[in-house]
């Protein structure tokens, strides 16, 4: 029970930073990725890597969207995971394996449902942020970063039930 609430808490916290970054203006939102931008260059430049400020920046700027919406899709889906069969081969028939899978089938979904609501309400704050506006696009990459998270989570999972039910 005290895993489960510190997932929600840790869930809660990241979904607070989400929306944060969403009230900066474009000033301040420019300068925290012009400072990361930097940072890269430096890096970049010790492999004698050149790439356009411009596109760099669009890398940076969406890279961290997706990057805030992976996270957030491991973090939710934590959240709701810890009441079900923690080892699928303690299942004792069927039923209970299908319940399972049922189960996480229905988190999967629901994970992702939560992500796109996130992504949604995040887009209308950063559009009522000064200088900052609402975009489609974002929403997209915000959800592909939770469907990443998800697939990742599902080959996880997958592999775990596999080994443990010596499924071939």
């Amino acid at each position: 029970m005290l895993k489960r609430i510190v997932w929600i808490f840790i869930t809660v916290l990241w979904i607070g930073f989400i929306f944060f970054n969403s009230t900066r203006t474009s000033s301040q939102s420019s300068q925290a990725s012009n400072s990361l931008l930097n940072f890269v260059n430096i890096i970049l430049g010790v492999f004698n890597i050149n790439i356009d400020s411009d596109i760099l920046s669009i890398i940076i700027r969406k890279g961290a969207h997706f990057f805030e919406f992976f996270m957030l899709g491991i973090l939710f889906f934590n959240s709701i995971d810890y009441h079900l069969i923690k080892n699928p081969g303690q299942a004792k028939n069927l039923t209970t394996y299908f319940s399972y899978k049922f189960n996480l089938i229905a988190y999967y979904l629901l994970t992702l449902s939560f992500c796109l609501l996130i992504a949604i309400t995040d887009e209308y704050i950063q559009g009522l942020t000064n200088g900052r506006a609402k975009s489609v696009g974002d929403v997209f990459i915000d959800f592909g970063g939770c469907l990443a998270a998800v697939i990742l989570i599902f080959i996880l999972k997958y592999k775990k039930i596999k080994s443990t039910l010596n499924i071939d």
